[in-house]
């Protein structure tokens, strides 16, 4: 004969599973909220497109990693920077 505890457990599990299927069928979304909005991907392509602008100096402007600038934008500049 199973516990009193593991009967509670799963009774919980069961009810956070029911309740994250109800979430989903009203269409809310369950995931990480994306690091950066639209507006901040096209901010940060149109910033980078100057050739003094570094990645770094964008993450800092919108408050985001270098490694979340690499994921939105996997080509941040298209042009070369000269090699002094």
């Amino acid at each position: 004969m199973p516990s009193l505890d593991r009967l509670g457990r799963s009774l919980i599990v069961q009810g956070t599973h029911e309740g994250l299927d109800a979430a989903r069928a009203r269409g809310q979304r369950l995931d990480r909220p994306p690091a950066m909005t639209t507006e901040q991907i096209r901010q940060a392509r149109a910033i980078l497109t100057r050739p003094e602008e570094t990645v770094s100096s964008v993450a800092r402007l919108l408050g985001v990693s270098r490694s979340t600038i690499y994921k939105y934008l996997p080509e941040p500049t298209t042009q070369t920077k000269p090699v002094l």
